[in-house]
């Protein structure tokens, strides 16, 4: 995506060692892994993941760190299916990595941080 602006927000400086700084949206998500579904809130997102919030045990009890899966993000445009992989889970939440995003997918997310 070319002329792709990043978040202006003093918490994206923080989180600017990544390839794509992430900037806070809080989004419901529907995460779906191995036949279970994990509900709840980004965090933060950008163009290549997120962070998501949880306070749902399946996360210690399942584990699904290093799995591959689909998120759907409600987004105010509509929702908004990508393939991602777990990079971590821990307690509160999980982060996670869009694979194989398209150039229409990653414009709607785009236009996801740009209304947070």
């Amino acid at each position: 995506v070319t002329g792709v602006q990043t978040c202006a927000l003093p918490i994206c400086k923080i989180m600017e060692r990544r390839v794509n700084p992430r900037c806070l949206a809080t989004l419901e998500y529907v995460l779906h892994i191995d036949n279970v579904d994990y509900h709840g809130m980004t965090s933060n997102i950008s163009l290549g993941g997120g962070f998501l919030s949880t306070s749902d045990g399946k996360i210690r009890d399942q584990n699904p760190s290093g799995k591959n899966g689909t998120i759907i993000l409600k987004a105010p445009a509509g929702d908004l299916s990508l393939q991602c992989s777990v990079a971590y889970a821990g307690v509160h939440g999980m982060g996670v990595q869009f694979d194989e995003v398209s150039d229409e997918e990653l414009l709607k997310i785009q236009e996801i941080i740009e209304m947070n």
